[in-house]
């Protein structure tokens, strides 16, 4: 996978709420990690059945602030159907360890804490 496959990828999902985070980051709030680092998604993907496997959010935007899911997250994506699907392991983790690129390389900002 390269930039333009994800950032297709991204236009094709679009109405899934965790797209919605990555392509308007300024959008919605980011959550305080503490010691100045801060987390909008933690993306992280799983096998979901033979050549299945998904790409999700461990936090999610929910009830307008972010919660984190942590190992919940699998089975909270499952069944609210915010996850994307791909045929191939090498495509799911490139784009849950690259998605940010999206936002490096089409100038988005990301809120402060407390904005949002």
């Amino acid at each position: 996978m390269d930039y333009e496959t994800l950032k297709n990828v991204l236009n094709e999902n679009q109405g899934k709420n965790f797209v919605r985070r990555i392509l308007n980051p300024e959008a919605y709030p980011v959550m305080d990690l503490g010691k100045g680092d801060i987390a909008t998604h933690q993306m992280e993907y799983s096998e979901a059945g033979p050549n299945k496997f998904i790409v999700y959010p461990r936090i999610a935007y929910e009830n307008k602030e972010l919660k984190n899911y942590g190992d919940d997250a699998f089975d909270r994506a499952l069944k609210s159907k915010d996850y994307i699907s791909f045929d191939n392991e090498a495509d799911a983790e490139y784009f849950s360890k690259n998605y940010k690129e999206y936002w490096d390389k089409e100038k988005k900002v990301l809120p402060s804490v407390g904005e949002k």
